[in-house]
């Protein structure tokens, strides 16, 4: 149970802010990863509310975390304290604690940009979502970091799915939304509210038989589909 977790293709990482973009710069969230050579950097210099999330694409056991500074700068940036939160919905959020602790736990992180810190936890638990949040930090809120664990085994849970025996289960985004086919020709539709917009059959267009799965409560960036 010591195997990286939430790496691309199957995870995802994002955070609460971060620096402002720039052509060959760091500081976005997909510089947070431990292999990095970079880093990720929050927007707000002296806020503590601020976190980096793990998307580890299935719920999985996690039993340990690694952090690291950031990478790619001359000023020494690192943070030296964090407490975990983690979730199967990013809904509702659990701090970690160790067993009969009342408040968060908080870790020590790092002291360098370069050396990496691990703590082993008393206590594993069970999500899809981890998220870091910095305490204390020396200069900035910068830092790289890995989740680790028992990578998901067996029949995926409800929700995901596998496109061949060899992959790892990823998210169903047509789980329980709603479908319907061009049996009848249908107008794509727009509603009156701002941002309501759903996904329609392009019978009218070129006359092929279609499925259509209803994405409102998804960002519109669907780059993957099996059947």
């Amino acid at each position: 149970c010591k195997q990286y977790l939430g790496l691309p293709p199957y995870g995802k990482i994002s955070a609460s802010t971060s620096w402002p973009y720039r052509r060959h710069a760091s500081c976005q969230p997909e510089d947070g990863y431990l292999m990095s050579n970079k880093g990720w950097c929050s927007r707000k210099r002296y806020k503590n509310d601020q976190w980096l999330e793990f998307d580890l694409g299935h719920p999985s056991i996690v039993t340990s975390l690694i952090t690291k500074g950031r990478g790619d700068t001359i000023q020494d940036q690192w943070v030296t304290k964090y407490k975990v939160s983690f979730s199967n919905d990013t809904r509702l959020w659990v701090y970690y604690k160790d067993k009969a602790q009342i408040e968060p736990k908080e870790f020590a992180a790092n002291n360098d940009r370069d050396s990496e810190r691990i703590h082993f936890l008393n206590e594993p638990f069970f999500a899809r979502f981890v998220r870091l949040h910095p305490t204390e930090w020396h200069n900035h809120v910068s830092m790289r970091a890995a989740i680790l664990g028992c990578p998901h085994q067996g029949s995926c849970f409800p929700g995901y799915f596998r496109v061949n025996s060899e992959a790892q289960c990823v998210e169903n985004m047509a789980y329980k939304k709603q479908t319907w086919t061009n049996d009848r020709n249908r107008r794509q539709q727009q509603n009156n509210a701002v941002g309501e917009l759903k996904f329609r059959s392009a019978r009218e267009t070129n006359g092929d038989p279609s499925l259509a799965v209803d994405g409102l409560e998804e960002s519109l960036d669907w780059s993957k589909c099996a059947t």
